[in-house]
């Protein structure tokens, strides 16, 4: 049989996956800290509805609900924004020809 490839010799050995899963984790701890250091509040109410979420305390219908109005809410901000550079946008166009 032809040998294994070096990746798949990695895999077997286990050091070098485990390094980097190691790395990984620990980049992620340190994002993680990072973000409830500048936001602990915010920090606070996304465990707060993670948790209400995962222990099953949000039916469809209410999610459904709120996912519909935080859509709506996100569509309009974004419309916003759109129309509020529209202006510079098309003056920039305008410009360039």
């Amino acid at each position: 049989m032809s040998e294994a490839p070096s990746q798949l010799r990695d895999l077997q050995r286990g050091e070098p996956v485990r390094r980097a899963l190691r790395d990984d984790a620990a980049c992620v701890a340190r994002r993680l800290r990072d973000e409830i250091d500048a936001k602990p509040m915010f920090a606070v109410v996304a465990a707060a509805c993670v948790g209400f979420a995962l222990g099953g305390g949000v039916s469809r219908g209410a999610l459904t609900v709120l996912l519909g109005m935080g859509v709506r809410a996100a569509g309009s901000r974004l419309s916003e924004a759109i129309i509020e550079r529209a202006p510079r946008f098309q003056a920039a166009q305008e410009d360039s020809v």
